[in-house]
C-alpha cells in the first residue's frame, strides 16, 4: 500500500491526511490494523518499543453502520 498511496501521505501518521473507519468486528479491526501496517511502517519513530506506528482506528455500533 505505501508503494501505491506514498505520494499523498506522509511517512508518519498525520490525523489530517487520513481517517480510518472500521466496524466493530475483530476481522475487520484486524483488517484495517493490516492495512494500517503496510501504509506506514516504522520510518523515524524514536521508540522501538513498540513494533508499528499507532494510527487510530474509529468505530461506530454496528446498528449505525450503514
Amino acid at each position: 500500500l505505501r508503494g501505491r498511496y506514498g505520494s499523498i501521505l506522509s511517512l508518519n501518521y498525520t490525523a489530517s491526511e487520513i481517517h480510518v473507519r472500521s466496524t466493530d468486528y475483530d476481522r475487520t479491526l484486524m483488517s484495517a490494523q493490516a492495512n494500517l501496517a503496510g501504509l506506514y511502517p516504522l520510518y523515524n519513530i524514536s521508540d522501538d518499543k513498540i513494533p508499528i506506528q499507532p494510527v487510530p482506528i474509529h468505530t461506530v455500533p454496528t446498528n449505525e453502520d450503514f
